[in-house]
């Protein structure tokens, strides 16, 4: 995510019922499902 984030872009992860690891940069968006990311990528939800 290094990467994405020096390029300038935002990052995002399905939960899909999962936590985030400890100690690892948190993405930008987090969501619970396909649906709910489609809808960030969109735009049409924050």
């Amino acid at each position: 995510m290094g990467g994405a984030r020096a390029a300038g872009l935002r990052t995002l992860w399905v939960t899909n019922g999962h936590e985030w690891a400890d100690g690892l940069p948190e993405p930008d968006v987090m969501t619970t499902g396909i649906v709910e990311a489609i809808e960030v990528l969109r735009g049409t939800t924050v």
